[in-house]
């Protein structure tokens, strides 16, 4: 008996050897594998943060290696482990192919929270912010690993509405400092404060952004958005406390500068606020180099609405003092609208019979030319770039 025990065991034992390293090679396989898309995934971040600090290539390299990390994801079907789960999490929210993701999280037999976590994540990229505002309202990201919580917070605060927007921006703030989550964070806090008229607070925001991230890959169509959204808001409300936007430019290099300027002036005089427009040219004026276009630009639009007021003949003189070929054509034909306006304006204004009353009345130069002026130039400035 002991014999034909020994003989068994023999005969059996190259097959568990066997067994046993196909389970150490498969094991291996997986945590080799895993940890291939953890390397992805935190490089993936490392390009973000790159991309925050201004390096443009840092995009391109970003967008090279989702799919090398996407590949390897779509390898660990059937693992299970809350790791694994945060770094699917991050790889999707990160601009990670969702399709891939719904793939490989299907097959996965994960706790409900992790569930959430998956599903609420790949809903949010693939834009279907109904449910994915119903997943993941129900998750507290402070309890989260570090490599996630920003974005869960960041992806939340996009899902929120507008009471509870700004304690989601904030915590995605918190969480991830000096990241790109940081700088996505306070762009979104600032143009939400702003679309809120809150002023203080959207001062505090966009400081912060300057200083944080004043070389970001995404600053300057930020800066768009804010003067867009500046204009709009000064239209219909005078903010108080604008020359503080003076203080926060004044970190920003001189030619940044002036293209800021540059764009809050043609976006006020777009909406018709003379008095942004003016603010805005004369710092232009001050921050041009001599003879410059920008020099030429900032004296436009000073000029522009001054034609109306009661030095209309020395702003027709500024005008009359630019340099046409300075400028781009919708500059160009708005100057043209302006001269020709002024030049309306020096020739005597004709008598008009009332009908009601058969009274004669003249209208003043001052209220002829300020007529012409709108309803030949509004076109022109909405025409603008």
């Amino acid at each position: 008996m002991r014999w034909v025990t020994l003989t068994l065991f023999l005969a059996i034992s190259p097959l568990l050897a066997a067994a046993e390293e196909r389970d150490a090679n498969l094991v291996k396989l997986k945590t080799d594998t895993a940890l291939q898309v953890a390397a992805g995934v935190d490089r993936l971040a490392l390009l973000q943060d790159a991309v925050a600090a201004g390096r443009m290539e840092a995009l391109q390299a970003q967008k090279s290696l989702l799919p090398a990390v996407g590949q390897s994801l779509s390898t660990l079907k059937g693992t299970r482990s809350p790791q694994i789960v945060t770094l699917i999490v991050a790889y999707v929210l990160s601009g990670g192919d969702p399709l891939v993701v719904g793939r490989v999280s299907k097959v996965m037999d994960v706790d409900p929270a992790d569930r959430r976590l998956l599903d609420g994540s790949t809903l949010f990229m693939e834009g279907d912010l109904r449910k994915a505002s119903g997943l993941l309202s129900k998750v507290d990201p402070v309890r989260l690993p570090a490599r996630i919580c920003g974005r869960i917070a960041l992806a939340q605060a996009q899902l929120a509405n507008a009471s509870s927007r700004q304690e989601r921006y904030a915590v995605a703030l918190s969480a991830m400092p000096g990241t790109l989550i940081e700088e996505s964070a306070l762009r979104r806090s600032t143009l939400s404060y702003a679309e809120a008229r809150e002023e203080a607070p959207f001062w505090r925001r966009l400081e912060r952004y300057q200083r944080r991230f004043p070389n970001s890959v995404f600053a300057g169509n930020f800066w768009k958005e804010v003067t867009a959204t500046v204009a709009a808001w000064a239209s219909k409300e005078p903010l108080r406390n604008l020359p503080r936007l003076d203080v926060i430019l004044a970190m920003q290099p001189v030619a940044e500068r002036r293209q800021i300027y540059l764009h809050l002036a043609r976006q006020a005089a777009v909406l018709g606020n003379s008095e942004l427009t003016v603010f805005a040219a004369h710092r232009l004026q001050r921050l041009a180099v001599e003879g410059s276009t920008e020099e030429q630009l900032g004296l436009l639009y000073s000029s522009l609405y001054r034609i109306v007021s009661q030095n209309g003949d020395a702003a027709l003189g500024s005008l009359r003092s630019i340099r046409a070929d300075r400028l781009g054509p919708a500059d160009k034909a708005l100057l043209a609208a302006g001269l020709d306006i002024g030049h309306q304006i020096e020739r005597p204004v004709s008598s008009a019979v009332t009908s009601d009353t058969g009274e004669t009345a003249t209208n003043s130069p001052l209220e002829a030319r300020g007529t012409a002026l709108l309803s030949t130039s509004t076109k022109l400035l909405v025409e603008l770039p």
